[in-house]
């Protein structure tokens, strides 16, 4: 298994990794009853989101997703476009997945962490699956409740600790 692309989270005009939801991904594109299929053994997933704080609400800023279904009784898959998101109609790509979607601004009501990381350091890249929070220079976990922003917690010093530095 080859190391896995990562979704992304916008803070402060920086493009931070996300690390790790929990509970669990407030996003699932199971809710919009299709299943994403893998995009490459880079992303088993089959699909990659872009959030941001938007008035320090946790939003869903664009999406790129591999959406296929299978073409009668012939064994052969071919791509479908997927359904809108939010009023957002996905774009037909012809690369890596194929369906983009932008200016999603989704906004979620929910309560978790998020944790997100930003200055990936090269010597630490694991070939298999996601990279570790300890591989990054800084990393931050945002507390959300009910979808806004309560608490962000720099753990850059803790990762650093775990590395030895």
């Amino acid at each position: 298994m080859t190391g896995q692309m990562s979704s992304t989270m916008i803070l402060d005009r920086v493009r931070w990794t996300i690390i790790d939801f929990r509970p669990e991904c407030p996003f699932n594109w199971e809710d919009y009853d299709v299943r994403p299929v893998n995009a490459s053994s880079a992303c088993w997933a089959g699909h990659l989101e872009v959030y941001s704080l938007r008035n320090n609400r946790l939003n869903l800023k664009e999406s790129s997703v591999n959406l296929y279904e299978e073409e009668g009784d012939s064994g052969e898959w071919k791509p479908v476009v997927g359904p809108d998101v939010n009023g957002v109609s996905a774009e037909r790509l012809d690369s890596l997945f194929n369906n983009q979607y932008n200016g999603i601004n989704l906004r979620f009501d929910w309560d978790g962490d998020i944790v997100v990381a930003t200055g990936f350091i090269d010597e630490m890249y694991v070939h298999m699956g996601h990279q570790s929070p300890d591989a990054f220079e800084r990393v931050n976990r945002l507390e959300f409740k009910a979808g806004r922003l309560v608490n962000r917690v720099d753990m850059s010093d803790v990762a650093a600790e775990r590395r030895g530095d």
